[in-house]
């Protein structure tokens, strides 16, 4: 069994979508620069569908490496630059941060 631990990030419909789009990509280059240390993988899941709550936008999904615990993980600097970068572009109404984990067998 392995225990997986991370994250979820839930961004809510921006106002303007291009200019979150355009600073989203920047962020992920930043993450790419400053998470390697803990993160083993990550994800993005732009939300289209009608059938689904509208005010939905985005969902990221992070898994650390194993090992990391979250809290050691989010009180980094490295990973205190990255929310810094998220709550400059997006108010903090617009997103969501769902702590996870998943037992694998």
């Amino acid at each position: 069994m392995v225990e997986k631990i991370g994250f979820v990030v839930v961004y809510r419909q921006p106002d303007d979508k291009e200019k979150f789009d355009e600073r989203y990509q920047k962020h992920l280059k930043l993450f790419e620069e400053h998470a390697a240390k803990f993160v083993e993988s990550a994800s993005v899941i732009k939300v289209i569908s009608d059938d689904v709550d509208r005010d939905l936008y985005q969902i990221a999904t992070v898994y650390l490496k194993k090992g990391i615990d979250l809290n050691t993980a989010m009180n980094s600097p490295e990973m205190k630059i990255l929310v810094d970068d998220v709550l400059d572009f997006v108010p903090e109404d617009k997103f969501k941060v769902f702590p996870i984990s998943e037992k694998v067998y």
